[in-house]
């Protein structure tokens, strides 16, 4: 009786042990999280000026373009109705996007988040 005892035990422990067992617990399956923020690999190459702006780069409107003396600089408006000026080689970290080139007549830009290829990133122009 005992024998058998251990051996019902035993097999048993063995059976659920088994990550091959036919039953199917759905409290074992991985958990996923639906809804994840896309977060880029690429990073800017070249040496930037980091601005952490909370507001994203999509809701804000390109209003003017300065230049004092050597420095150029673009103004945009966001939509609490703050100018905020942007230099060349100025990065916002919370929408990753890099500002690359300013001239009178359109601002060009690195978007992080939609680079595919980190070496040759593709330019995006936001016009006056």
């Amino acid at each position: 009786m005992r024998l058998c005892f251990f051996y019902f035990i035993f097999l048993s422990a063995v059976t659920m042990a088994d990550p091959f067992y036919a039953k199917d617990n759905a409290q074992d399956q991985p958990h996923t999280a639906k809804d994840q923020n896309k977060t880029t690999a690429c990073m800017p190459t070249d040496k930037v000026n980091e601005i952490n702006l909370t507001t994203d780069f999509d809701k804000l409107q390109l209003i003017g373009i300065i230049q004092i003396d050597d420095k150029i600089r673009a103004i945009f408006l966001d939509d609490k109705k703050q100018l905020i000026d942007l230099y060349p080689d100025d990065y916002l970290s919370h929408s990753f996007i890099q500002i690359k080139e300013i001239n009178f007549k359109s601002v060009s830009y690195i978007d992080w988040q939609k680079t595919e290829n980190c070496q040759s990133p593709k330019l995006f122009t936001s016009k006056f």
